[in-house]
């Protein structure tokens, strides 16, 4: 797979020989570096498991590429700094397509974190069991599932579930100024925060004069379910801030059991 990354040109698709269906790839020699953009999809080996195996990161995408990861599972993931399963940089783009992200550790995003001005699009997938709290380090700006620290951000999620990830501040999401955050017809299930947002938790949305999309300046969740969340401080399930004219939309969701 390392292989085929690195002689792969922009555009291509990697996939996989169905022998490979149920089984694990397991990384020895550190991250899988995407410098280009690239598809990687693992319908043709269903079920197949690439893995960090706890002693690195699983994904790096360079800045101003884009990855699609399609139909595979992110696993074991674990690094001393950003994103245990996926770290992703300036001005990428990332796309998370029926994928399980799952018992990923780091210092900020345990399972992701969404760099400067990039974007996220993460539909059908599955975040489970990430950790955001390697060390306290970062604990203020990581979530268990997916961080962004670093602004103008775009983060879409759509259909997917968040179970059982544990963060600093968002159990499960955190955004800071984000330019776009939405969240529609998603599951979060007991995640945990050790201080505020027991699944979400934003700092603010940028409503500022930036020339965005149409979204800018709104926090919104519609259609979802937030179920068993905990935080130590405020907002079992969520906890929106927002600043000037920011906008925090909840639509058609249902709470039960947050603490």
């Amino acid at each position: 797979l390392r292989s085929a990354i690195a002689s792969a040109k922009a555009g291509d698709s990697i996939r996989f020989a169905k022998k490979l269906t149920g089984k694990t790839i397991t990384l020895k020699s550190g991250q899988l570096v995407l410098d280009k953009s690239i598809t990687i999809d693992g319908s043709g080996a269903r079920g197949l498991t690439i893995s960090g195996n706890q002693s690195s990161r699983v994904f790096y995408l360079d800045k101003k590429r884009t990855a699609t990861l399609k139909n595979l599972t992110i696993a074991n993931g674990k690094t001393l700094g950003a994103g245990g399963g996926i770290d992703t940089r300036h001005e990428s783009t990332l796309n998370l397509i029926n994928v399980d992200v799952k018992n990923n550790t780091s210092e900020l995003g345990g399972g992701l974190r969404v760099g400067h001005m990039a974007k996220a699009n993460i539909i059908n997938s599955r975040f489970v069991g990430n950790n955001g709290l390697l060390t306290q380090r970062l604990a203020g700006f990581s979530a268990g599932a997916i961080a962004h620290n670093e602004s103008r951000g775009q983060i879409r999620i759509k259909g997917s579930t968040f179970e059982n990830n544990k963060g600093g501040t968002g159990g499960a999401l955190y955004g800071m100024h984000a330019v776009t955050f939405i969240v529609e017809d998603s599951v979060f299930r007991k995640n945990s925060a050790t201080r505020k947002g027991g699944a979400i938790f934003t700092d603010g949305v940028s409503a500022k004069n930036y020339e965005g999309p149409p979204e800018e300046g709104t926090i919104t969740v519609r259609g979802s379910r937030f179920e068993n969340n905990t935080a130590n401080g405020a907002g079992g399930a969520l906890y929106f801030w927002g600043y000037g004219p920011d906008k925090g939309v909840i639509e058609d969701s249902v709470f039960v059991g947050n603490q």
